[in-house]
């Protein structure tokens, strides 16, 4: 079996997800604006999902996680799992890891002929 190297415990990774949950929260009190969270294939989609979960008791507006595919060495095409006019809402978009920040940019694309209230990064 391999060794891996986690910077991470389980148990601290759990606590820094529910921090960057309730951070969300915090920021969305009192906005009555829907919330997409937009999860980048394969991990930042799993973050997504569990920030959502814990996130449920927090807020009572309307949200939901969608995912994008993109090709991370040529991403000219970006993919949602969804259709949606993002104009007046709140998204975050989250990934694993920032390196050099070109994800992050290229997710920008499909969210250009819209309107968004605000666009932040969960990474």
């Amino acid at each position: 079996m391999a060794d891996n190297n986690y910077i991470l415990t389980q148990e601290e990774a759990g606590y820094k997800l529910q921090r960057l949950a309730l951070e969300i929260a915090e920021q969305l009190q009192g906005d009555a604006a829907e919330l997409i969270i937009i999860g980048v294939r394969t991990n930042g989609l799993v973050i997504a999902e569990k920030i959502a979960v814990l996130l449920k008791p927090y807020l009572s507006i309307p949200f939901q996680v969608i995912s994008a595919s993109l090709d991370k060495d040529f991403p000219v095409d970006i993919t949602l799992s969804e259709e949606i006019n993002f104009d007046n809402k709140n998204v975050i978009i989250v990934d694993d890891v920032a390196n050099s920040g070109k994800t992050l940019l290229y997710m920008l694309k499909p969210l250009l002929s819209f309107h968004p209230k605000r666009i932040q990064t969960l990474v």
